[in-house]
């Protein structure tokens, strides 16, 4: 048995055993305020309708009321998070519907929307306060380290469906953004610590200042360690998924009451994560393999808004993001620059709109070894980008047509254009009806242009798919000429809210993809006289749709209870050549074709709160659905539940339990590197959280 532990980061202790300890003393003695506790009570006190009328910004890049939105959007508030138990930002994200959230181990994630799950699903564009974390070098997201307070979270706007015309490439199927609250809403000190059978300790610390009278900030600590998961370990049972991370950061907000608002916010992180990956190089590469991987990282974003009038404005926004990773199966460090400018204004009576100017600059440092190799182990890559869109009124307070385009130059494929159109019709308070066209694509990654890696397991020699005496060894090979995924995508949507207590958000859509990944063998040779090398090349050749329903029902029946149910329905259909290696890049089983939850909420006298939630998720067919490579995975009912208590206005208990309904289950088997199954166990945790 091999273990290869990756240099290169600080080393964090395996257990956070003095987390409390440290938590509590960080802060000396703040000045107490509540100003955080009121602001969360009017989120908890606001009805349906009040909900409704929230502002969210990322489908148009503008403050729009919820119930104007022509797109299937839905908002995780604060409360939500906070009452749901979640630890982490991944797992909140279950409870938006049309969302596939699936564990592939203790540490790592699989998140998409309408379809193409995978540990690296391309097809999502997540943003943390407007800043985007999606890698170019994989075409995903690493879900370990997009984190932060979950206190300090004011709410994750969730789109199902394109958001190309304003966000650009990569917006394919969603678009997920997560906003934390001003720093004049976390006022004063907040301390939470947890301890439990899989969260063996968490905790982060908190305090927000006043600078002057129009300057407000705070700074915050964050740390966990976490337990391995239940693994069925085909060579032995040593294998571990354990992890821990520690992070900091900080916000300061300026506003002078004259029109201009100033942010400027920040974080930093470390931590160290265990995986079992498999091997396909050759040989002396070892076949099964536990890594201990490091990950290291900071960003730093500055924005300021200038209000011009009452209907128009301007911002200007930077970030810098420096990413570190080490492990078994490539080293990388991406640092990225980003700059945007936006402006908004009324043209007249009827037409409101928006525009604005981005570029991205991306270098990156990746290593060769074994597994992987690049053909150029260091790029630099610059993103060009503008966009307008115009809404307009065409029946003032009913009736509106919103028209816009995205154009973009890459270096991967040139210049990209992503069209939309989207129209709403509300005829009166209780229903509103939206549709929409667009364009979306999602452009190629460093692995599908400039690569050659080994991922899977080989064939050994005289067997019933080899019949050759020597080894076969897969070596996925990218293409420079590796071209765009095309979707275009054709979207209805009815919002219907009879009265105060009672909404339902119906969603349907039709999606029509080109050019999307797959693959072709190309010609094998003999290496050595010792192996087969058997070269499978990316290319664009599948095509195909995907089409479904997604539904969210709230019902408030009485003051103190609340309910929502939601369910989703998939159906995929995808064709490409007739290669023998060409469904290895067929992902429609990777989804489930239904998912559903209810969840429910009890506010008890004493200041008791009891949650709970049940949610089903349909079984699929993970890893790559070739011949030998397919995984499997049942269909699961899962429940989780929290039970809260209030005993003073400032400190608030819980009891989590999670997964409640058997002792573990698989939810995902990623599609490259197959080392060992991670099976979900049960868990419980307790938690403290305290206000001062």
């Amino acid at each position: 048995m091999d273990e290869i532990k990756a240099p290169g980061l600080p080393i964090v202790p395996t257990r956070l055993r003095g987390v409390a300890a440290l938590l509590l003393c960080v802060l000396a003695s703040p000045p107490p305020s509540a100003a955080e506790a009121q602001e969360d009570a009017k989120i908890s006190d606001m009805n349906l309708e009040q909900l409704m009328q929230m502002e969210v910004t990322s489908v148009s890049k503008k403050a729009q009321k919820l119930s104007d939105t022509a797109a299937a959007i839905y908002v995780i508030t604060q409360e939500d998070i906070r009452r749901s138990g979640v630890t982490n930002i991944p797992e909140a994200l279950r409870l938006a519907p049309g969302i596939h959230v699936a564990r592939v181990d203790a540490n790592k994630w699989a998140i998409t929307a309408r379809g193409f799950n995978g540990r690296f699903a391309n097809k999502l564009l997540v943003l943390m306060d407007g800043r985007s974390v999606y890698t170019p070098t994989f075409a995903g997201v690493y879900w370990d380290v997009q984190d932060t307070v979950l206190e300090d979270i004011d709410r994750i706007e969730v789109i199902r469906g394109p958001g190309a015309t304003v966000w650009g490439a990569n917006a394919v199927n969603g678009v997920i953004n997560i906003i934390t609250k001003e720093a004049a809403k976390t006022q004063g000190g907040q301390v939470n610590v947890g301890v439990g059978s899989q969260e063996r300790a968490f905790g982060s610390a908190r305090y927000g200042f006043n600078l002057d009278e129009h300057t407000h900030g705070r700074v915050y600590f964050k740390g966990f360690d976490r337990e391995r998961f239940h693994i069925d370990d085909p060579v032995d049972r040593g294998g571990s998924d354990a992890w821990n991370s520690l992070r900091g950061g900080f916000r300061l907000d300026r506003d002078d009451k004259s029109g201009d608002l100033l942010t400027l916010q920040g974080d930093v992180y470390t931590g160290q994560y265990n995986q079992v990956l498999g091997f396909g190089a050759p040989p002396p590469t070892p076949d099964h393999v536990h890594d201990l991987a490091n990950m290291a990282g900071g960003n730093l974003l500055g924005r300021w808004k200038k209000a011009l009038s009452l209907d128009s404005d301007l911002s200007l926004q930077f970030f810098y993001d420096h990413t570190e990773r080490h492990e078994a199966i490539v080293d990388q460090v991406d640092d990225t620059l980003d700059l945007d400018f936006q402006h908004h204004f009324a043209w007249g009576e009827r037409q409101d709109i928006v525009w604005g100017l981005g570029y991205r600059y991306i270098h990156d440092d990746l290593s060769n070894n074994s597994i992987f190799t690049w053909t150029s182990r260091s790029r630099n890559l610059q993103l060009f980008s503008g966009f307008i869109q115009n809404e307009i009124s065409l029946l003032p307070e009913q009736l509106k047509l919103t028209l816009g385009s995205k154009l973009e130059h890459n270096d991967f494929t040139g210049f990209v254009v992503q069209p939309s159109a989207r129209l709403s019709w509300t005829p009166n308070s209780q229903h509103a009806l939206w549709g929409a066209i667009s364009r979306a694509v999602r452009t190629p990654s460093r692995v599908e242009q400039d690569s050659r890696f080994y991922s899977l397991t080989p064939l050994p020699p005289l067997s019933g798919d080899n019949p050759t005496p020597f080894p076969v060894y897969f070596s996925a090979v990218g293409r420079p000429d590796y071209q765009a995924e095309d979707m275009i995508a054709f979207e209805l949507g009815h919002r219907f809210m009879p009265s105060p207590e009672f909404s339902l958000d119906t969603a349907l859509f039709y999606n029509i993809y080109n050019r999307l990944r797959s693959f072709r063998g190309g010609t094998p040779t003999l290496t050595g006289l010792s192996y087969v090398d058997q070269p499978v090349d990316f290319y664009n050749d599948m095509r195909g749709n995907t089409y479904g329903a997604e539904l969210d029902a709230k019902w408030t029946p009485t003051p103190w209870w609340t309910l929502e149910a939601q369910y989703t329905y998939l159906g995929m259909d995808l064709t490409s050549r007739p290669d023998p290696f060409e469904n290895a890049g067929a992902v429609e089983a990777t989804d489930p074709s239904q998912q559903w939850s209810l969840r429910s909420s009890f506010d008890l006298p004493e200041n008791v709160e009891v949650d709970l939630r049940l949610r089903y998720v349909d079984h699929i067919v993970a890893g790559l659905p070739i011949p030998g490579f397919e995984t499997p995975i049942p269909d699961y009912l899962a429940l989780d539940a929290r039970l809260g208590w209030r005993p003073h206005p400032n400190l608030d208990l819980s009891l989590v339990g999670q997964n409640l309904l058997d002792s573990h289950h698989p939810e995902f088997y990623q599609e490259s590197f197959q080392g060992a199954m991670s099976e979900v166990p049960r868990g419980f945790y307790l938690k403290a959280d305290w206000r001062f």
